[in-house]
């Protein structure tokens, strides 16, 4: 996330984009952001393969959000204590930080 510094960023972490829940939020948060793109960089991780989130993304049509694979050494999710360690996948969770990293805002969706 170094390269994002000087941006304010909506970090969107999901388990996985190929199932209901997880592609209904990063729609949302790619379409129904009230014009937040102009202004935030929008941000999703998640356990899927770059591969499969670059196929998620252009099937999807979505172009204005940064998708960050955690595989397949799940490193943000154990630094973070994110990873669900029984499925390998991480924990439903929405992050604001300001431009300069600094973590504004955490909620842990159940």
């Amino acid at each position: 996330l170094g390269e994002t510094k000087g941006k304010i960023k909506i970090i969107s972490i999901v388990p996985q984009l190929n199932t209901p829940v997880c592609d209904e939020q990063t729609h949302r948060f790619s379409e129904k952001n009230g014009g937040l793109d102009q202004h935030v960089q929008l941000i999703t991780i998640s356990t899927n393969s770059a591969k499969d989130q670059a196929r998620f993304a252009t099937k999807a049509g979505i172009s204005n959000m940064t998708f960050l694979s955690d595989r397949p050494q799940f490193d943000f999710g154990k630094r973070t204590g994110l990873l669900n360690r029984d499925f390998g996948f991480l924990r439903r969770t929405v992050i604001i930080a300001d431009e300069n990293n600094i973590i504004r805002y955490v909620d842990f969706v159940p």
